[in-house]
């Protein structure tokens, strides 16, 4: 693997755009190249976000993010520092999944939530493996107190490879081996091709809200939700 307002609705316009801030339009053969932050404040649950293009929303307004608009309807300081083109092992724009830990924890969150990606498709596994568990350790280390969600990697509105949920099974246990919860979100576009973008890698807003959906759901039957 993202209209003129009254003043009435002005100040949640600006909570959401607050939460993003880079956005490139770049692809690739897995979720392309673009990234999303946000400033957390202790008045709000800080829940952090770790991903690729498909966290950070590419080919949508940034606010139109998943994890931007779960946030906002969840009351959330969001803090997405999703980078396009990366993975665990796969470096994107802004590195590697390890890469992106120090500015997740620099947020203060009481919630990380780590997609498995696309982008680590064909990556050797035991490398993989061991550069999970190296993050989600790092994870831990840092935020002793935080949880830390993993989710599995999700697809288009076609059949995922099976190579895609094993990505996913060893996120699974490297979540879990690090004190954190594996949460299983689904396939939330499958079926859906009109949620799909030209690219058929990435999700129309549509798309991405479908998987703001899923994972809000997810997470509040894992009892993970803040």
């Amino acid at each position: 693997m993202r209209p003129p307002r009254t003043l009435v609705v002005l100040p949640a316009l600006l909570a959401a755009l607050a939460l993003t801030a880079c956005t490139s339009a770049s692809a690739s053969s897995g979720p392309a190249r673009s990234s999303n932050t946000a400033t957390a404040s202790a008045a709000r649950p800080a829940v952090a976000f770790l991903g690729d293009s498909l966290t950070a929303g590419l080919f949508v307004q940034p606010s139109q993010a998943w994890p931007v608009t779960l946030s906002s309807e969840e009351n959330w300081d969001g803090v997405n520092v999703s980078c396009s083109g990366a993975g665990f092992v796969a470096r994107g724009d802004c590195g590697t999944y390890n890469d992106m830990v120090a500015r997740a924890v620099a947020a203060h969150p009481s919630l990380v939530i780590v997609p498995a990606s696309s982008n680590d498709l064909g990556s050797n596994q035991a490398t993989l493996k061991a550069e999970m568990t190296a993050t989600m350790n790092r994870l831990r280390a840092a935020l002793p107190g935080a949880t830390i969600a993993g989710l599995n990697a999700i697809w288009n509105d076609g059949e995922a490879p099976s190579e895609l949920s094993e990505i996913s099974n060893d996120l699974a246990d490297a979540v879990t081996a690090a004190g954190g919860t594996y949460v299983d979100i689904g396939e939330p576009v499958y079926g859906h091709p009109e949620w799909m973008q030209p690219d058929t890698v990435h999700y129309t807003q549509a798309g991405y809200d479908a998987v703001a959906q899923a994972v809000n759901a997810a997470l509040k039957n894992a009892g993970v939700h803040p």
